[in-house]
């Protein structure tokens, strides 16, 4: 799993560490497994953080002398991740699909291979994310009535986020909620295959910010069991905003 979801990153930072350790620990499965597993954790977290260029460069050159030396306390710090960068990822995913869209497919993909139990041999191209909860409803739909003034928190947020694939996305656009759920629904050529990442969408009866807010907990705690990082499922706790409800008698 972890090198199927190294394989779909644009860059190939990754490919260096990972052949030495192969190399390393040929003789030691169990020591392979283990180090590919945490050169795809901090690959990922790199990327959450927006690490890029020449400190990118120093962290992976740090990894391959780490590993070419085989000297385990350098390897160690290598990998390790400081309480202010996981602070900070828990920041940055709140509204991951803001910051980077490509890296909100990954996350969702590399979520969808924890839950099912299998890697996810599909490319990045045959998927999309779909935002449930649209990124610009029309000024009279319900979407804003029941999101209110939580609607931008609630629209880039993880919980709001579905794997469908290209045809479906264009179909669901702004709709509604139950049509939606409908297009979810479809069988046949028009199918969307189904993914456990989706599931509590597709359950759902109603999309509103509680239900947005409990699922990004619930897919953030998958995260923090893969990448090791305490409280980053814990779900956010956002004060009721005001809404505008529709007279049931209009005049």
């Amino acid at each position: 799993k972890a090198l199927t979801s190294l394989n779909r990153f644009g860059n190939a930072d990754w490919v260096a560490p990972a052949m030495i350790a192969m190399s390393r620990f040929e003789d030691d499965p169990a020591g392979v497994q283990r180090t590919v597993v945490e050169i795809e954790r901090l690959t990922f977290l790199l990327k959450v953080l927006s690490i890029g260029g020449a400190k990118r460069t120093r962290r992976a050159n740090q990894l391959i002398q780490a590993l070419t030396r085989g000297n385990c306390v350098e390897l160690d710090q290598a990998f390790t991740v400081t309480r202010e960068e996981q602070r900070a990822v828990m920041h940055h995913l709140r509204d991951i699909h803001r910051r980077d869209a490509a890296l909100a497919k990954l996350i969702l993909m590399r979520i969808e291979e924890e839950l099912s139990g299998t890697p996810l041999l599909l490319s990045t191209s045959e998927l999309t994310v779909e935002h449930i909860l649209p990124q610009r409803p029309t000024p009279t739909s319900d979407w804003r009535r029941l999101f209110g003034e939580r609607r931008e928190a609630c629209q880039h947020s993880l919980g709001n986020l579905a794997l469908v694939p290209p045809r479906a996305n264009e179909r669901m656009r702004n709709k509604e909620f139950a049509v939606k759920l409908a297009i979810f629904a479809a069988t046949g050529p028009r199918a969307v295959p189904a993914f456990r990442v989706n599931e509590d969408v597709v359950e759902a009866v109603e999309w509103t910010p509680e239900q947005v807010f409990a699922r990004e907990a619930r897919l953030m705690s998958v995260l923090a069991r893969l990448w090791r990082i305490d409280g980053l499922g814990q779900a956010r706790e956002i004060a009721p905003a005001a809404v505008t409800h529709r007279s049931a008698n209009p005049a």
